[in-house]
């Protein structure tokens, strides 16, 4: 990711030009190619900002301007993709944040030893929150799942759960405020995130009450 912090893996993805249809094709759904937790969230993080891509750093604001990658109308049409993940038909129903919008992708590989693949599993779920305007990314890896069942490795079960609650602890210490928060109560379940009317997130509690209303006596 460039990122400067010593000791961080490049990853490994083969010279596009050396391709054979086998590379083609297993690489395609994710394998025959490693990479870190930080490359996967900062891939992540240039759908949430519209197709830009950020240098990812460790020192409060240090930040770049970031440069575009992908055509902001294709990140926001893979940004409405990835909030179908989260919903209760899909596969990771367990990601899903209460009160916000998440948006995110589960996957699920073979843990790599000995010039193949052990029994066991690396289970991965990373997203975004609030989808509407977003502001945390998190990848979460879990390594050396196994089992017979798929309930037992698969990102939407292993890692999934995890992400919900990390991004519910995260946003409460942030004071990030919910998609809609007409439709957030504290206290109490809030609605299916899926329905969450696609009202822009507020940066701010504050900014998100605005104006008091009056009330009639």
């Amino acid at each position: 990711s460039g990122s400067g912090f010593t000791g961080e893996s490049p990853g490994n993805l083969p010279i596009a030009k050396r391709w054979g249809p086998v590379e083609q094709a297993t690489i395609s759904y994710g394998y025959g190619l490693s990479l870190t937790p930080l490359q996967l969230a900062r891939a992540y993080a240039a759908f949430a900002a519209g197709g830009v891509l950020h240098q990812p750093t460790f020192v409060k604001g240090g930040g770049d301007e970031g440069k575009r990658v992908v055509d902001e109308k294709i990140a926001r049409q893979v940004n409405a993709m990835l909030q179908t993940v989260v919903s209760a038909e899909s596969t990771a129903p367990k990601a899903a944040v209460p009160n916000y919008l998440a948006a995110g992708k589960t996957g699920t590989s073979h843990v790599a030893r000995n010039g193949g693949y052990s029994n066991f599993y690396n289970s991965v779920f990373v997203g975004f929150v609030p989808a509407s305007n977003p502001r945390l990314v998190s990848a979460i890896v879990i390594t050396g799942a196994s089992g017979s069942n798929i309930v037992q490795y698969a990102g939407g079960f292993v890692a999934a759960p995890s992400f919900s609650r990390v991004m519910q602890d995260a946003l409460r210490v942030l004071d990030i405020p919910p998609d809609n928060v007409k439709n957030w109560y504290a206290g109490g379940p809030g609605p299916n995130p899926a329905a969450l009317p696609r009202e822009p997130a507020a940066n701010t509690v504050e900014q998100a009450q605005g104006e008091p209303e009056e009330v009639e006596p």
